[in-house]
C-alpha cells in the first residue's frame, strides 16, 4: 500500500510514514522525511527555550529525575557503562575532579568500594601495587622468585611453608629492591633497622649463648 504525503505531495509506501492511531489508516499525514525536516527547523528556532524548559523541569523535580535516571541505568547497564566511559575519555580533567570530590565527601563508601574491587581483582590490584610501591612488574617478581628457587632469600622458606607470598625487600634509603623474604625474616631485619652491624652482633650474641 502507498500513501500521499500532505506536506511534500509525494506518494510513498506506508513504511515511509510513522504509525499514528488517530488517523483513518493508522499512519501519519506527513512522511518521515517531511516530519524530520519540520522538527529540525523547529528545534533550530526554539532550541534555547526548549533546553531552558528541560532544565527547569529537572530542577523542579529532582527526585523524579533521579528515579528515572536510576531506572534507565538498571535497564541499560551496558549502554550506561559505554556512555560513562565515553564521557570520561572526553573529559579526563572533569572526571578526575568529580572522582576526587566524591571520594573526599564519601570516605567510608570509597574505602568499601576499593576493598570490594581489590577482592574481585586480586591479581590486577597486586600488579598495580608492585609497580607503584617497588617499581617492578609481576614478571620481575616471578623472575626473582625463580632465581631464589621459590624460597626466602635468607631462610629458604617457600610460599607454601609461609602460607602467603614472599615479601619484597627493598633499601629504604635508595628504594632499590634487594630480594624476596618471608614475613619473619623481613620483620627481623626491619626490627634491626636494616643495619648489617647489628645483624652481625646478633649472630655473635646467639653463637656465644648456644656455645655456653
Amino acid at each position: 500500500m502507498e500513501k500521499t504525503c500532505t506536506k511534500c505531495g509525494e506518494t510513498k509506501p506506508l513504511s515511509a510514514y510513522r504509525k499514528q492511531r488517530d488517523t483513518k489508516d493508522g499512519y501519519s499525514y506527513h512522511c518521515k522525511a517531511c516530519r524530520r525536516i519540520y522538527w529540525q527547523t523547529y528545534y533550530a528556532a526554539n532550541g534555547d527555550r526548549l533546553r531552558a524548559e528541560v532544565v527547569a523541569r529537572r530542577e523542579a523535580n529532582p527526585e523524579q529525575r533521579a528515579a528515572a535516571q536510576r531506572a534507565w541505568r538498571e535497564a541499560n547497564p551496558e549502554r550506561d557503562a559505554d556512555r560513562k566511559k565515553t564521557w570520561r575519555e572526553a573529559n579526563p580533567e572533569r572526571d578526575a575532579a568529580t572522582t576526587k570530590a566524591w571520594a573526599e565527601a564519601n570516605p567510608e563508601r570509597r574505602a568499601a568500594s576499593n576493598k570490594a574491587w581489590r577482592e574481585a581483582h586480586p591479581e590486577h590490584s597486586r600488579v598495580k601495587w608492585l609497580r607503584s610501591a617497588y617499581g617492578i612488574s609481576q614478571a620481575d617478581y616471578a623472575e626473582m622468585l625463580e632465581a631464589q628457587e621459590h624460597g626466602c632469600a635468607i631462610c629458604g622458606k617457600t610460599k607454601a611453608e609461609e602460607g602467603m607470598r614472599l615479601s619484597v625487600d627493598h633499601d629504604h634509603d635508595t628504594g632499590k629492591v634487594r630480594g624476596l623474604l618471608c614475613g619473619s625474616c623481613n620483620r627481623a631485619i626491619g626490627l634491626l633497622r636494616h643495619d648489617p652491624e647489628l645483624l652481625r652482633s646478633a649472630t655473635v650474641y646467639l653463637d656465644q649463648w648456644m656455645q655456653g
